[in-house]
This record gives C-alpha cells, structure tokens and sequence, in this order.
C-alpha cells in the first residue's frame, strides 16, 4: 500500500516487479483492513472506507434491533428507555469503533456516522425528522457523537503508558505538530478547536499528565453541557424546555443539562407520551387556520359525504359561479341555491 497518487491520481498501472518479497512479488493493495479498521490510500480521508463501513453497520444494527422492536410494538410504543438501552448495547460500538485511530477532522467522513446517529435517536424519542438536534441531547441524556468520541481518545491518552511503543509514536506525532504538519496527536488538538463551544487547547506531549487529562475531560463535559442549554434557550420553538426544572425523588427540582427526561416514563400511555414530548421539542404541526370561511367552506355531495368545493369569485367580492364540486359536476351558484 502506497499512500498518495501513483503515475496518476487514484491509479495504480505500474508493474509490481520492483517489490519482491521471499522471491514472490508483492502485490499493491488500495485498501487493507488491519485491526478492525479499514485504512484507503487512494481517497482524501485515508479513514472513508472505515466510515462508510460503520455508517452502514449501524443501519443494518438500527434496523434489526429498535427499529423492529418498535414495529413489532407498534409504531411509538417503545419505551424511551428501552430504546436507550438498545442504543448503548447495540448501536453506540459501531459509531465509536475505531475512534482512538480515526479522528474526525473530515466532516464528510464524520456526517456519515452523526446523520445515522440523529436518525437513530429521533426514533428512540418519537419527534420528526425535521426536530431540533439539541433538544435530543437533553432529553435523553445521550452525549453529542463528535464528543463522545474525542472522549474515548483522550482516554486512551490517559491510559497509555509511557514504557509502552505508542508513546515513540505520539512524541513524533507532537514534533510533526509542532512544525505544522498533520498528525494523530495535532488531529485531536483540531477536532477540539473547532467544537461549536469554547474548551481548553491541547497541552503539548510534555506537559501531558493523566490530572491534566482528566481535568480536559472534565471540562469538555461542562462545556458541551453548557452548550446544550444554551441552544435549548434559544430556539423560539421550544419555549416548554426553557428554564426547565427536573424533578427529583428527594429535594427540591433542579436543572440538569442531560438526562433521561421524567416524563418519558411517567406518562405510561404511549400516544399520551408523544403528544407530550413532541410538544414540549416543538415537534408538532398547526392546523392551517382561515380567517374568511366563505373561501373554502364543505358541502355534501350527492352520496352525503362532505367535500370541499372551489369558488370563484368576482370583483365586487359576491360568488360568481362554482368550478366544480366533487360528486355533482360543473354547476353554477343558481343551481344549488
């Protein structure tokens, strides 16, 4: 595997003869899978492949596992909390697989797992398509997948220890930050700049400890926590979840950021639950309501049903004639009076 463009871009027409290998020639490969993830010398992302890969075992996973259990339910009839538990069990490893490898620096690669994700967890909560995005952080207490992730990454630089081969390899990573270059230990570093909420910088190789990884962890948390209610407060459609209070089973109600909402298991009905979660995550759709009835106004036809009949009307603003009502025909005004 040779990573960059061969006599070409993405081609690979050479002859392999110079590489030979216990007198075998080796052949060249665009894609190899090592470890469980898959690495393309040929694409922008040398990760797409192992993106695109989990993109669609997670929708096969979705498919098989909530997304049946709630049409065998019924649609809307599974538990929030059962979807939840379904999600961390079965779907969350395949979004994270591999993310200590790949980090996501390439927003196409990424939107392939975070579009899944908010499918997913749009089911579990029972809102449309078209809902708000942090409104399902905060009511099921599920973490942003882009976080979650670089979470998972930062762990593994505080568990990594520094007798082990890995840390030769971050110290190059930290010098190829430093001189400007791309690499694993500046990638994180990116992925955390461009958060859509304020944290702390990556501290360079030496100055890293595991109280300072944990301290970053630590406020990634309240800053994606902070993040969270302030979308919530300015979205003009969801005036319900402003300044909300979340009752406790001691004490006095209080305001959490994220968790799995009350009310998602106290209503116990489960058209009674959507209809009072769509509502408060302003999920919902108005009735089109006219001020002038005589515009459109029902009529029965000839079988007694009542259709909607169509007029038109003239400049003095009185009824001219009907264009057609469904059942009767063509007919004009006189007709029917």
């Amino acid at each position: 595997m040779v990573f960059g463009p061969c006599q070409g871009p993405g081609t690979f027409d050479f002859t392999t003869s110079n590489l030979v290998l216990g007198g075998q020639p080796v052949p060249w490969r665009k894609e190899y899978k090592y470890v469980g993830v898959i690495f393309n010398s040929t694409t922008r992302d040398i990760f797409r492949s192992h993106y695109k890969l989990k993109h669609e075992t997670t929708a096969y996973v979705f498919w098989k596992t909530i997304l049946g259990c709630d049409h065998y339910v019924g649609r809307g009839h599974l538990p929030p909390e059962v979807g939840r538990q379904l999600y961390y069990a079965l779907v969350d490893c395949h979004l994270t697989h591999g993310c200590d490898v790949a980090i996501d620096v390439d927003e196409t690669s990424f939107a392939l797992l975070n579009g899944i994700n908010l499918v997913i967890l749009r089911r579990i909560l029972g809102v449309g398509k078209r809902s708000g995005i942090a409104q399902l952080y905060s009511e099921l207490g599920i973490y942003p997948l882009r976080v979650r992730r670089v979470l998972l990454a930062l762990r593994y630089l505080a568990y990594s220890p520094e007798s082990h081969f890995a840390w030769k390899a971050l110290y190059e990573a930290d010098r190829l930050r430093n001189t400007g270059h791309s690499s694993w230990y500046g990638d994180i570093a990116v992925v955390l700049r461009d958060l859509p909420f304020a944290t702390p910088t990556l501290p360079p190789l030496a100055d890293l400890s595991a109280a300072i990884l944990d301290q970053l962890q630590k406020q990634l948390i309240i800053a994606m926590k902070q993040w969270v209610i302030g979308s919530v407060e300015s979205m003009v459609s969801i005036p319900l979840l402003h300044g909300r209070l979340e009752p406790q089973e001691t004490g006095a109600p209080k305001r959490i950021p994220l968790c799995p909402r009350h009310y998602l298991s106290a209503v116990t009905v489960s058209d009674h639950r959507l209809a009072l979660t769509r509502l408060l995550c302003g999920s919902f759709y108005f009735r089109g309501l006219r001020s002038n009835p005589e515009i459109h106004y029902c009529v029965p036809n000839a079988a007694g049903h009542w259709k909607l009949r169509d007029m038109s009307f003239c400049s003095a603003g009185t009824c001219r004639r009907w264009r057609h009502v469904k059942g009767l025909g063509r007919v004009s005004c006189r007709a029917l009076v």
